[in-house]
Formats: structure tokens, sequence, C-alpha cells
């Protein structure tokens, strides 16, 4: 500090000071324009009603893969011969050289068999298959689809909300007929049973028939029990094809309509970040270009819109930054906001590596960075309050100093200023301005000042903070002084402290010893406030009787290890040397009565 003496002998320890900042906040700024970006990315591409040729041109392309002439082909194709399944019961010549009377049970059994090993073993299992795998395929085509069209640039969840509702609609539609169809194919199946138990009937009875014409009988009978065994088998194919077509489109309905739900509940949650994200940039921006008492900000809005416009681009594609779009969709408002603003936010990265002295020269057309700094000591002013009548020659001999903080001293558009130093901080100009050598006496508010000295004078050293008053040990001793003289006390584990006024209700510390002790130390107007309190019991008991109270209570030591018996062995070591002191004040007092 600078000392001196007036002339009437009165210190000129009084000093004041003022500090000025000028801001650039490029981290905020880069905030706002990507909510800017967001807003706009929201409201002009993603949020926009359907495009209607472009939902027509999806839903075909969609659809092309699983209307019924495309899944057939697919659904009867054989793995071993990569064609389709063909089916050839035709009747074998060996059959016909039976004896007439074996004819009709061989026949069955071959049909069976052939049914058995053909049919019910190999094709209809593999129509399922395939129809399984078809819809798998299908599926994951459309996720592909889909998540090609989430978060582009060009597309809208509207147009893939629309996409998705006609593929819903064409779905359900095509499996209303496919009931139907199915129904019938059941109802055909069952005749054709009928038909072929009447024919296996007609061989029988022609076998055993009167034998003059029976050859020819019977090579009839063989033919239609043939012909109607290849009916039911075809029918049972185009049943299981028909089966399997539905259980595509049943899987692609039950993905649509999952698709449908989540995109909605997207769009309605964009919807709301879009209204959240433009009004949280527009508080920010109005936050951040009003600046302050001691504040300057360049972040105005003119200037926060000419950075956005010069780098907002022409197109926005956040997948270049994003491994799976539907990650995104899961996410909850607020993180979903967080997620698509830092998808958004390189798009600002030249904003990011402003500093201030960048913007004090990108604008020094409106200010010369000369004119910035006089502007910035201005604002910088000492912030007392001082008669300069009461000062020797108006105040002439007041010391004033002038430091400029820049975020690099040594490479600074302000380098060779004399009061130059570094900060560090690449977003602020500091300016700090201090005035020293007045007398307290000079002060407009000197009688104020006297009457706050006064009262302070004889509880703490002049002209020390209160942050250096108070010390951990210093909480623990007054809280063991304030449980000695009963102004804290606990209720089972919770310790409370009484204030002096009985009315008040009792403050509330803490469970347990250790948490007590913490959060009173913690609050240091109340350590004062008890300490105060414990230094008026001493006074009205006299120190002698303090004394023997106080050593009546460390005179006890615990014996256990437990971390409450550390604890009170340590407030018993403060309060013992606490005692000590008062101990060394008696004797000196009773040195200087004798």
């Amino acid at each position: 500090m600078l000392t001196g003496q007036t002339a009437d002998g009165q210190g000129t320890f009084l000093g004041s000071f003022g500090k000025g900042d000028l801001l650039f906040d490029a981290p905020t700024v880069v905030q706002i324009c990507a909510r800017w970006l967001l807003v706009e990315q929201l409201r002009q591409v993603w949020l926009t009603e359907a495009n209607q040729s472009s939902v027509a041109q999806q839903v075909d392309h969609l659809l092309a893969e699983v209307k019924a002439e495309r899944l057939r082909p697919w659904l009867r194709q054989d793995p071993d011969t990569g064609g389709d399944f063909r089916l050839d019961l035709t009747l074998p010549g060996w059959l016909s050289r039976k004896a007439v009377g074996d004819i009709p049970a061989e026949a069955s059994r071959y049909i069976a068999e052939y049914g058995q090993s053909r049919l019910a073993e190999k094709m209809l299992p593999q129509i399922n298959r395939n129809g399984q795998v078809l819809a798998d395929t299908i599926q994951q085509q459309w996720m592909a689809w889909l998540q090609s069209c989430l978060f582009v640039p060009d597309v809208s969840l509207d147009t893939v909300l629309v996409v998705l509702q006609r593929l819903r609609a064409w779905l359900a539609e095509r499996l209303q007929a496919a009931q139907a169809d199915l129904a019938e194919q059941e109802r055909q199946r069952a005749r054709l049973e009928q038909t072929f138990l009447q024919a296996e009937n007609a061989l029988v009875k022609a076998a055993t028939s009167f034998p003059v014409g029976r050859q020819g009988r019977v090579r009839e009978a063989l033919t239609q029990l043939f012909r109607a065994a290849q009916s039911l088998y075809e029918c049972q194919i185009r049943l299981q094809t028909g089966q399997a077509e539905a259980l595509v489109w049943q899987t692609g309905q039950t993905w649509a309509r999952s698709q449908n739900h989540d995109l909605t509940y997207l769009r309605e949650r964009l919807a709301l970040l879009a209204s959240q994200a433009e009004e949280e940039a527009t508080q920010e921006a109005r936050r951040i270009g009003q600046g302050g008492i001691a504040t300057l900000s360049l972040a105005d809005m003119p200037y926060l819109r000419l950075l956005y416009q010069r780098c907002r681009p022409a197109r926005v594609d956040v997948r270049e930054r994003l491994d799976n779009p539907f990650t995104l969709g899961k996410l909850d408002t607020e993180v979903l906001s967080a997620a698509l603003q830092g998808l958004l936010r390189p798009y600002f990265e030249s904003i990011a590596a402003m500093t201030i002295e960048d913007v004090i020269r990108e604008r020094s057309d409106e200010m010369s960075p000369r004119a910035r700094r006089q502007q910035l000591f201005q604002l910088a002013t000492p912030s007392w309050n001082v008669d300069r009548a009461k000062l020797p020659e108006g105040g002439a001999n007041l010391v004033r100093l002038e430091v400029l903080g820049t975020p690099d001293a040594t490479n600074s558009l302000y380098e060779g200023e004399a009061m130059l130093v570094s900060t560090h901080d690449p977003y602020r100009l500091t300016a700090l301005v201090v005035a020293a050598g007045a007398p307290p006496s000079a002060l407009q508010q000197y009688d104020q000042y006297m009457q706050s000295l006064e009262q302070v004078r004889s509880k703490r050293p002049l002209y020390v903070l209160p942050d250096f008053l108070i010390t951990v040990d210093q909480g623990r001793l007054v809280f063991a002084l304030g449980s000695i003289f009963n102004l804290i006390y606990n209720q089972g584990a919770y310790f409370y402290y009484q204030p002096a006024d009985p009315l008040q209700p009792p403050v509330k510390l803490a469970n347990g010893l250790g948490n007590a002790i913490h959060v009173f130390s913690e609050q240091e107007e109340l350590v004062s406030e008890v300490n105060e309190r414990v230094e008026g019991h001493i006074a009205r008991l006299g120190l002698r009787e303090a004394i023997n109270i106080l050593a009546n209570y460390y005179a006890s030591v615990p014996n256990g290890s437990t971390t409450v018996d550390e604890q009170l062995r340590e407030l018993k070591r403060l309060v013992r040397d606490y005692t000590d002191s008062l101990r060394r004040i008696d004797a000196f007092s009773a040195g200087i009565q004798k």
C-alpha cells in the first residue's frame, strides 16, 4: 500500500480501484449461432410439409418389393435349383404293372410318400423360411431407407411420416384381401381333399369291379386320382405361399406402425425444441450483448447476425457427423437439443477461434483499437467518492495506475503499453485503474466510515478481509466452546444452535458430530455470533471461573478409537490450548494489578 501523511498527520493509505472489461464471449456466440441454425433447419427443412411428389416416388419404390407378383417367385424359390419349385406328380409306369388288387393301396402309398417327402418336408417349410427371410430382408431395406431419410438436408419428417402412413394403408388393404383369399384357399383345400378321397374310393371300386373292361376302368381311376392329388398339393402350395405373403405384409405393417409412432413423437419434440431453441438464443443474445455496469460487449446483435450469415452453410448435413440417426430419436428433448446443437456447432468453428483482439481488429472501421482502449479505461473508474477539496492540491498527489490485461501481452494490438499484462483469457480485454494516496477524512461518507470502524474495532483486526478471520480450527474451537456453554446442543444424532433470542427457533446444523462441525465452520457469520456470545459468557463469569469450567471439559479424555472419539480428542485439544491462552491473560492481568 502507498503510505504517507497529510499536513495534519492523517495516513494516506486509502485507495480505490475500478475495473472494466471488453468482452467477446466466442463460445456463447457459437452456441447462439448453432441454435439459430437449428431453428432454421427445423422450420425450413425437417418440420416442413410433406413433398407429395417425393412421397409418391418413395412409396412406389418401397412397395415394389412387396407386391404379390414380386414376392411369389422369391417365396417359391428352390434353393437347390435356384428356380421355382416344381410339382410333377405323374403316374409311374411300374404302378400299372402291379396286380390289380394291389394298385389302390400302392397308388395311395406312393402319393402319400410323395406328399410327405416333396411337399411336407421340403416345399412347404422352405416357402415358410423364404417368407421369414424375405420379411427380415424387406424390413432391413426399409430401415436403411428410413435411416437415409432422417436429418438429411432435403427431407422433412412429414414426408417420411406420410410415406409410412401410405405404406400402412396399402399393407392393411393387402392383408385384408389376403385373409379373404386364404379363407377361400382353405375351403378349396377341403373340397380338393374330399375329391381326392372320392378318387381313392373310385380306384378301389374299379380294382374290384367285374373283370370285363376292368383294366380300362382302373387306368381311368388312377389318372383321376393323380390329378386330384396334383390339384390338392398345388392348392397347399398356394395356401402356404399366401400365408408367407401375409407374413411379409404383417411384418411390414408392424414395422411401419412402430416407426410412425416413434417419428410422430420425435416430430412433436422437434417442434417444441424449435420454440425453446429460438427463445434461448434470443435471451442469450440479449444477455451477452447488453454487457454490464463495468462491462462492454462486442457481441451486439448486428455483429452476431453478420457472423452468422458469414459462417452459415449453404447446405446443412449433420449426417456427416452422425453415425446412427435412430439414436437421436430416443433422446429426451433437452438431450436431443444439446446433441443437435453439437452437430451444428462445427459450422461455426471459425467464430470459436476469434479472440477479443480479433474482433477489435475486424471492427476497427467502427472504432480504432486506441479508441477502444480509451473507452475501456473510462469505464474502469475507481469506485470511491472523495472530496477533492479536502485533498492537498485538490488531489494532485494521488497516484493513478492503469493496467491493461490482454490475452497475450507478447503478441497484442497494444504491445508497447507501459502496464500491459497477460490474462490468458482470449475473450476479454481488462482495464484496471488504481487510485491511491488519500486520507480517510477525504471520503464523502467519512462519518459513516468512522461509525462502522468503531463497531468492529473491538471485535476484529482493522482492514483485514473477513475471509482471513475464520480458520477451520477456529470454527472447531468455537463449536466446542458453544457446546460447553450450552449454546450448541444435540438431540439424538442431530446438532442445533439456539440463538440469543429464545423466541427464535433453533438452527439445525447437521446429523452427526463431524457433519455438524463442518457445517458450522463453513458459516462465518454464525461462528462470529457464537464467538461473541462465548466471550460475553466468559466476561460475566470471570476468567478464573471460565478457566475452571473449560479445564473440567478437557480433563476427561475419550479412550476409544472411533471417529467420534478422534473428533472429541481434537476438540478437547483446541479447548486446552484456548484455556492456556486465557491463563496467560489472567496472569498478565494479575501482574498489572500488582
